[in-house]
């Protein structure tokens, strides 16, 4: 029954913009060509840094799903700029940096999604998926389970 629900959704792809931020251009393309593969509906762009995404969303270009790695991040106040400017944007972590604090930092500033960049397809796609159909909802993969008990108070 479950399953029906979701395939009646699935019929009716509205086309979402993702975002990657990923100075590191060969896993950036590997992330942004995997997505396109999986979800042919989204529209991935790919991105240096996060200055790149005021220009989008300025430019009145919604952003549905942004990738980022925080490691990267000069700035966190930039991502709390892009929840307080554009609310709707799901964020998702795609870092190798695994630290609870940072975790729960990153938490506190609306990210509700984390992968790591060794993680597989599958858990890509459902953190993908469930930014898109449950935004609110928090996606750990497995190996950021000892950060659980941090975002749960």
């Amino acid at each position: 029954m479950l399953d029906n629900i979701f395939a009646s959704k699935s019929l009716f792809h509205k086309p979402l913009n993702v975002l990657i931020v990923e100075p590191n251009r060969q896993q950036g393309r590997q992330l942004s060509e995997f997505i396109k593969s999986q979800r042919p509906h989204f529209k991935v762009l790919l991105l240096e840094n996060s200055e790149q995404v005021f220009s989008l969303i300025y430019g009145q270009m919604s952003i549905d799903i942004l990738f980022f790695d925080i490691e990267e991040e000069s700035n966190t106040d930039n991502l709390a700029l892009i929840k307080a400017i554009s609310p709707q944007t799901s964020l998702i972590h795609w870092s190798d940096y695994q630290h609870p604090e940072v975790i729960e930092l990153l938490y506190s500033l609306g990210v509700n999604s984390f992968c790591t960049k060794e993680s597989d397809a599958q858990i890509i796609l459902e953190a993908t998926d469930l930014a898109v159909n449950y935004p609110q909802s928090l996606y750990l993969d497995q190996r950021l389970h000892q950060c659980l008990p941090l975002l749960q108070n």
